[in-house]
Order: C-alpha cells, then structure tokens, then sequence
C-alpha cells in the first residue's frame, strides 16, 4: 500500500529527528509515501519537503506546493491561510496529515486549522510534538 500525506506544522519547527521518525514511522505502518502537500510556509512545511526529497527519495514531483496569497491587492488579507488549507486539502486529497507542533492552541494557529480541516473531512492527524510524541487524531 502507498500512501499521500500532508505535512501542516509551526513556523518555528525546526526538529529534523523528529520529522524523519515521522516519515519513517509512516512507511512502517502504510507503505512508501508517493506524494508530500504542504503549505509553503517556513519551518514545518518546508523541513517536511527537504525530509521527503534528500532523506526518503520522493522525486521532486511527488512534492506539491500550496503557498497562500496573503496580500491580494497590495492588501494583507487575514483569511488567506484557512482559504489555502481548506483548497490544499480538497485539491490534494491526503491520506494522512502529520503535524509538528508544541502549541496547536495558540490564536490563529494555522496548524490548528489545517487539523480541524482534516478531522471534519475524515483524514487521520498524527499529531507530533518536539520530544516526538505521537497523538493521533
């Protein structure tokens, strides 16, 4: 089986060990990954893709980018990032969602947003944080 995931997380997160045991606990239990969707953002977003390509081999088009429009018209636009989860995860379709992070109840948390996403449209969430504590979700 083969499986295509989500990589949603903080801004912040910059924790490579935790991310690779991720992936590889993904491929234990589901197969190879055959596509990574992400967000553009930096920290988890991006770590998650340089995961995927350098350390598991997934060819760069197997990785698909979601960056949000946050200045429409010159002008910032607050709802841009909940838009782009909610198209990333209708246009991408994922099988699972890995999230890294060690506060999903911030206000605003856009990882909180892309895990409710998930949940309502029925996609397991593994939750993972910086000590590499799973929650599944």
């Amino acid at each position: 089986m083969a499986i295509r995931i989500l990589v949603t997380g903080s801004r912040d997160w910059d924790n490579r060990v935790v991310m690779h045991s991720a992936f590889q606990a993904v491929i234990n239990e589901h197969g190879p990954i055959t596509a990574l969707g992400h967000g553009a953002c930096r920290g988890a977003d991006i770590l998650g893709s340089g995961v995927a390509l350098l350390e598991f081999g997934l060819p760069w088009d197997a990785v698909y980018s979601y960056p949000a429009n946050w200045y429409p018209m010159g002008r910032m636009d607050r709802s841009a990032g909940p838009r782009r989860n909610r198209a990333m995860y209708a246009d991408f379709k994922p099988d699972l969602v890995l999230a890294f992070s060690d506060n999903i109840t911030r206000p605003h948390s856009g990882t909180a947003d892309m895990i409710a996403v998930a949940v309502k449209g029925g996609t397991p969430v593994w939750l993972f944080d910086s000590s590499g504590h799973r929650t599944i979700l």
